[in-house]
């Protein structure tokens, strides 16, 4: 048997890990995982400004690297286009990317 999925663990006050990356207060949109269209973050960040208009407090962070298979056949033109994507919804204003 293979065992799949996230971990039994004490549940931790989310606050503590917002605080950690300025997000405290915030309402959180989260992506993670190997980064690929197939996820549609563009479809997401497309659709923040407006999400913004109603709940401005929301922010959206997307961790993870490139899928191998995409930086092999296409380098980091995905992630790329994401952030010039992000920074052309949010009116040319830079974006913050980790």
């Amino acid at each position: 048997m293979i065992h799949h999925g996230i971990p039994d663990i004490p549940f931790v006050d989310p606050s503590f890990n917002k605080d950690l990356f300025g997000v405290e207060g915030k309402t959180v949109i989260l992506s993670f995982g190997l980064l690929s269209s197939s996820k549609g973050i563009e479809t997401v960040i497309s659709a923040l400004p407006e999400i913004i208009k109603y709940r401005p407090e929301t922010v959206y962070m997307v961790v993870g690297a490139t899928h191998p298979h995409v930086i092999q056949n296409e380098g980091e033109t995905y992630r790329l286009s994401l952030q010039r994507l992000a920074k052309q919804k949010r009116g040319g204003k830079e974006c913050n990317f980790l």
